[in-house]
C-alpha cells in the first residue's frame, strides 16, 4: 500500500510514492509531465584587454591590440578618433592594428562585435613627439631583447635600429635541445616580430644573433652544475679536444644550420656570449680560437655579406682580463 503525494508548479510537477515493498520503505521520485529548458541569450561581448595608448617619435607607426570574450567568430573594427566616432574607420578585420606612420598625436579605438551585438572599447591615445634637430639616429641604437618578447611583453616603444637576440629561447640549447636537428621555430617568430614592429625609419632592423649555450647532448661536460643557465651549457663541444683538436663538428654543423637559414635576415653573428666568464664559458684560448676559426669558415661560406663579431668579455672582470691576455 501507499500514496502518491504530488507538488506542482506553473509549469511542472513532481510526483512522489511512498509506500512498502516486502517490508521495506519505499520512496521513488518521478516526473510527472511538463518540461523544462533554458536556451542562454546572446549577448554582446566583452572586452578584458583595452587597447593601450602609446608614445612614439614623428613618422613611426604604433602598434595597438585588444582582447575580448563572447560568441565566436568575434570581428573587429578600428577607428581613427574618440570611442564611438566611427566617422573615420581604419584597419581590418583583426584583434591589432598598426597605423600608418604618424605627425601628430591621434586617437584610436575599436568596436567588437558578435551575434548578440557589439562593445566600444575606451580611446588609445598615440602620443606623437617630436625629437630635437640634434638627436642622434634611432639607427644607432640597438636593443637586447629577450624570449618574453615573443610571447608575452609588448614590444618596446622607444626606437632602435638594431637588436641582440640573446636570452632571446635562440640559444644553441634552445634551437637543439636535444639531438642536432634544428627548430626554427622561434627563430622565424623573431624575424616576423621584428619586421612588424621595428620602430624607425628603416622598414627592418639589422639583427645581431648571439651564438651560446651548449645543449647536454653536445656538452663535454653535461653535468657541470657552474654553469649559469643549465647543467653543461657553459663547457666546449665534446668532439673538441682542450688543446684545440679534434672535429668540432657539432658546433660546425649548428653554426652553418643559423646561417643557411638566416641568410639575409640575421646581420651580424657574436660568436660566443661573455668569453671568461665561468658561468658562461669554461672553454680555453685554444678551444676559443678553434671555435672562433670553424665558425668564420661557416658563416663566410654560407652568407659572404654577413659581419661578423668577435666573442663579447666582461672587460672589467679580472677572468674576462686574464682570458684576453692568454
Amino acid at each position: 500500500m501507499g500514496r502518491v503525494l504530488t507538488m506542482r508548479s506553473a509549469d511542472r510537477c513532481l510526483c512522489f510514492f511512498a509506500g512498502t515493498f516486502l517490508g521495506a520503505a519505499l520512496m521513488s521520485l518521478v516526473a510527472c509531465g511538463g518540461s523544462s529548458s533554458s536556451t542562454p541569450s546572446n549577448q554582446p561581448p566583452t572586452i578584458t584587454t583595452q587597447p593601450a595608448g602609446a608614445t612614439i617619435s614623428k613618422g613611426q607607426t604604433a602598434n595597438l591590440s585588444v582582447t575580448a570574450t563572447g560568441t565566436s567568430p568575434l570581428s573587429y573594427q578600428w577607428y581613427q578618433g574618440s570611442s564611438g566616432d566611427t566617422s573615420t574607420p581604419v584597419g581590418t578585420n583583426s584583434s591589432s592594428y598598426s597605423s600608418p606612420p604618424l605627425s601628430t598625436s591621434t586617437n584610436f579605438w575599436v568596436s567588437v562585435s558578435d551575434s548578440g551585438g557589439s562593445a566600444n572599447s575606451s580611446t588609445a591615445t598615440v602620443s606623437v613627439v617630436t625629437p630635437p634637430a640634434n638627436a642622434v639616429p634611432s639607427s644607432y641604437m640597438g636593443m637586447q631583447m629577450n624570449g618574453g618578447i615573443i610571447g608575452k611583453q609588448p614590444w618596446p616603444v622607444v626606437p632602435f635600429g638594431t637588436v641582440r637576440l640573446w636570452d632571446a629561447d635562440v640559444s644553441w640549447s634552445d634551437l637543439e635541445p636535444t639531438a642536432p636537428t634544428p627548430d626554427f621555430t622561434n627563430l622565424d617568430k623573431w624575424f616576423t616580430k621584428i619586421q612588424n614592429n621595428i620602430q624607425g625609419n628603416d622598414p627592418t632592423a639589422d639583427i645581431l644573433y648571439t651564438f651560446g649555450r651548449t645543449p647536454p647532448w653536445a656538452s663535454s661536460n653535461p653535468n657541470d652544475t657552474s654553469c649559469g643557465f643549465a647543467p653543461g651549457s657553459c663547457d666546449p663541444p665534446n668532439d673538441l679536444n682542450s688543446d684545440g683538436s679534434g672535429a668540432d663538428q657539432l658546433w660546425k654543423d649548428f653554426v652553418a644550420a643559423v646561417v643557411i637559414h638566416s641568410a639575409g635576415r640575421i646581420k651580424y653573428y657574436e660568436l660566443w656570449n661573455e668569453i671568461g666568464n665561468l658561468p658562461t664559458w669554461t672553454g680555453n684560448a685554444a678551444q676559443t680560437a678553434r671555435m672562433t676559426s670553424d665558425a668564420v669558415l661557416m658563416i663566410q661560406s654560407n652568407d659572404p655579406n654577413a659581419i661578423i663579431v668577435s666573442p663579447s668579455v666582461i672587460i672589467e672582470s679580472s677572468d674576462g682580463q686574464s682570458f684576453l691576455e692568454n
